[in-house]
């Protein structure tokens, strides 16, 4: 591959990138709170919209975006134009985004900001249905939530899709098909169907050979592409729900741990950033005294001219020297504290890596305890189910013998009725 150039901006890690369907513009979203929208055409950045107290999630391209307005051709004759001028890229680009505040926003160029609120969930995936002017936005509770757009209201729809958090969230070039995923590990294929007027309309057909491309099969002759059936493992509710809660507990625990390793570093950079400043002041002022002491010396010079061409050459070599000592002095003190600058942003790089080094031994850590937790509720299951096999073993040899005891009454009755 080929490099073609770095966007530089955001100073997080970023969580959300969408393109436009035309490929000639790129937004991202950052957990540092900055959403940039870049021109793909010369790699520069031609939007943004900052808000420090969100980290954003999510992001897409939604109306006026997918396809470049072009300005009307002047007519022939007309001042600063022929009929035949070409068009410009005018759109009015917009985009939803979505972060931890909880708040959906409309962002874009040449548009009014708006934000709705999403109540008590976070937007993990939001999807753009152009066809059906439908918002698709997965939450952290596992719910779609969809809004019609323009977003000119609050009101809205919810879908109980997932039990866990929605990870991700794609639709199909011919959009009719959406697929989710979630961190339970479930991936759900939701066929839409338009409704108009409060009638649900036909649905639209799917490309058999579009999917038979997709998974790398083909249609028998005559016949239809089936999707294969799934293999499903049973497990009782409250097993499902203790699982779930000990998902809970992990996923608080490790957060817990990075907000307090994320205090930690922003202290720390509080720390340096105060240090550095004393430095600096420091600087400066040994860099006035120094100025301080160069006037007083040149006052002393033009002094000393009035009496005497000896004391003029006297002095003037005084005044040379310690001027150059005095400069002197100024860089070795310079080079001293660019020293310890670097020194000091080379140990923050240190603590950083050794930071990420134990946030991979933790979710190391907790993979390592959740395939033990499975393992150990796999085998607790299959021992329940020999011992419920012995049982019913055992009620079909009592349920033998005691027909076998009966039977041998009823001939001793019989034997003893003949006799008698």
């Amino acid at each position: 591959y080929t490099m073609l150039s770095t966007l530089r901006g955001h100073i997080g890690q970023i969580k959300a990138v969408s393109f436009s369907r035309d490929d000639i513009r790129l937004v991202s979203a950052s957990v540092d709170g900055a959403v940039y929208e870049w021109s793909l055409e010369t790699y520069s950045r031609i939007d943004e919209n900052i808000t420090k107290s969100c980290q954003y999630t999510a992001a897409a391209y939604t109306t006026g975006s997918y396809a470049s307005m072009s300005r009307p051709a002047a007519p022939s004759g007309a001042e600063g134009g022929t009929s035949g001028a070409p068009a410009t890229n005018t759109a009015v680009s917009e985009y939803v985004v979505s972060g931890s505040d909880k708040v959906l926003r409309q962002l874009g160029r040449n548009s009014t900001m708006r934000g709705y609120s999403l109540g008590a969930d976070v937007a993990e995936s939001i999807v753009y249905c152009n066809s059906a002017s439908t918002l698709f936005v997965g939450t952290s509770s596992g719910v779609i939530r969809t809004f019609m757009y323009p977003l000119n209201g609050v009101e809205f729809k919810d879908y109980y899709v997932h039990t866990a958090k929605i990870s991700h969230m794609r639709l199909t070039p011919a959009e009719n098909l959406l697929f989710t995923s979630s961190e339970s590990g479930a991936l759900m294929i939701m066929h839409m169907q338009p409704v108009v007027q409060g009638r649900i309309q036909p649905k639209r057909p799917i490309d058999v050979g579009s999917s038979a491309a997709l998974s790398g099969a083909s249609a028998p002759p005559g016949g239809s592409l089936h999707p294969p059936f799934l293999d499903v493992v049973m497990l009782s509710r409250q097993a499902l729900e203790d699982r779930l809660a000990t998902e809970r507990d992990l996923h608080a625990k490790m957060k817990d741990m990075q907000t307090q390793s994320e205090y930690q570093m922003q202290m720390k950079q509080l720390y340096y950033e105060s240090e550095l400043k004393s430095l600096r002041t420091d600087t400066t002022n040994t860099h006035n005294q120094a100025q301080v002491a160069y006037e007083e010396l040149r006052r002393a010079k033009v002094t000393a001219e009035t009496r005497s061409s000896e004391d003029k050459q006297q002095l003037e070599q005084d005044h040379v020297k310690a001027a150059g000592d005095l400069e002197a002095l100024y860089e070795r003190k310079l080079r001293e504290m660019s020293t310890k600058y670097d020194e000091l942003y080379k140990e923050k790089d240190d603590l950083e890596i050794d930071m990420e080094e134990k946030m991979r031994k933790q979710r190391e850590q907790y993979q390592a305890a959740l395939q033990a937790f499975t393992q150990e509720l796999e085998a607790k299951l299959l021992s329940e189910r020999s011992r419920y096999d012995a049982l019913l073993k055992e009620m079909e040899l009592m349920r033998v013998a005691h027909e076998e005891e009966v039977l041998q009454l009823h001939e001793e009755h019989d034997y003893e009725a003949a006799v008698f």
